[in-house]
């Protein structure tokens, strides 16, 4: 799966060109939350991301536009008052502040493979913080500096070099960042963007319901593993959603090797009670986000009970979302991974601190 900052390198890489949008700030009922973003492409049209649709995201589409013809970056606030958010449409108001750079890879060759580093990092769940220079009204500085890991142990790569004294500065200030931040650091006004980790679902199971899993899950944006035993069903071309498809050995433990995190969902939806219960054991031994197990109340409770006078503590066991998914009514495999992605998307969001960010004066 290419992400975000993937895409944007690739765009710069065929056009030379695009003009990127950050959230800086979003105060009251915005549509997106600060750290949304998007790119337009240098043909001035097609763009990847999105800060809300409706009119806000008409106007920085056409910030965007106005910034690649004359390589101006530009600081914008957008006031969705309730009478403009309701004649264009939109039910939320609130203040938006954004942030539009114009990028061109020509004057800044490191660009493209720290934007891929970024994505390669915060698809295997490392924190990873993209920090540029703030010049507004001014054509635009491209250079990157990028911190990957916690605290003031992350590694430090790329062109915007700090000194030491700024560089310690700026480590202590986004530690606990969960959205933009603008700091002053070494004389210099930075815009330090914390990258959030798509989350990798771990499907073990590539049946029917798992197959529709896979699919709804990389449309929410997932990272998407799927695990079985039987060949027919660990295949590639059978399950379009999946980044990563592995046929493993029948009464093996199905999570070795893959270096489950704390970012990792397991989906629990294999044919039969055994293997369920071996998956169950299995991921309760991991620092896994979320973990989740199909089937009706009978059988989780029959599986809870042999996983229980094996040995694993009762604190664990409560740790399993099962019956899987949010209630919703569903029957259908559609139906079903619907009611599972969701329950996804709700622990992925429910992990993201909110931290309030004071708003930017002016």
């Amino acid at each position: 799966m290419t992400q975000f900052f993937g895409q944007l390198a690739d765009a710069l890489e065929r056009d030379g060109v695009a003009a990127l949008t950050t959230i800086v700030t979003a105060e009251g009922s915005a549509p997106r939350m600060a750290g949304a973003r998007l790119f337009v492409r240098g043909d001035g049209h097609s763009f990847e991301g999105t800060v809300g649709g409706g009119i806000l995201e008409a106007r920085v589409l056409d910030a965007c536009r106005t910034a690649l013809n004359d390589g101006l970056a530009r600081l914008l606030t957008f006031d969705l008052s309730a009478d403009e958010a309701a004649g264009s449409d939109m039910i939320c108001g609130g203040r938006v502040r954004l942030y539009v750079e114009p990028l061109r890879a020509a004057s800044c060759p490191q660009l493209t493979p720290l934007l891929r580093e970024t994505d390669r990092l915060s698809m295997q769940g490392r924190r990873c913080v993209l920090v540029n220079m703030l010049r507004p009204d001014a054509a635009p500085d491209c250079r990157r500096l990028l911190l990957a890991g916690e605290g003031q142990g992350a590694d430090v790569s790329g062109d915007l070099t700090l000194d030491p004294a700024a560089l310690d500065e700026l480590r202590g200030a986004v530690a606990t960042a969960s959205g933009p931040l603008c700091v002053e650091a070494g004389g210099l006004s930075l815009l330090a963007d914390p990258v959030a980790s798509p989350g990798r679902v771990i499907i073990a199971g590539g049946g029917h319901v798992g197959r529709q899993v896979a699919l709804m899950a990389s449309l929410a944006g997932f990272r998407v593993t799927v695990l079985d035993d039987r060949p027919d069903f660990a295949k590639a071309d059978r399950l379009p959603g999946a980044d990563e498809v592995r046929c493993v050995t029948p009464g093996g433990d199905w999570l070795e090797g893959l270096g489950v995190h704390e970012d990792c969902y397991v989906v629990i939806v294999t044919r039969g009670h055994r293997n369920d219960g071996e998956v169950l054991a299995s991921a309760l031994r991991t620092p896994a986000r979320y973990v989740g197990m199909i089937g009706s109340r009978r059988k989780r409770d029959a599986v809870y009970r042999r996983l229980e006078e094996a040995g694993t503590p009762r604190a664990a066991i409560e740790r399993v979302h099962s019956p899987i998914g949010l209630d919703i009514g569903a029957e259908t495999p559609e139906e079903i991974a619907v009611s599972i992605v969701a329950e996804l998307v709700q622990a992925r969001a429910a992990s993201r601190v909110r931290h309030a960010i004071p708003p930017m004066q002016g």
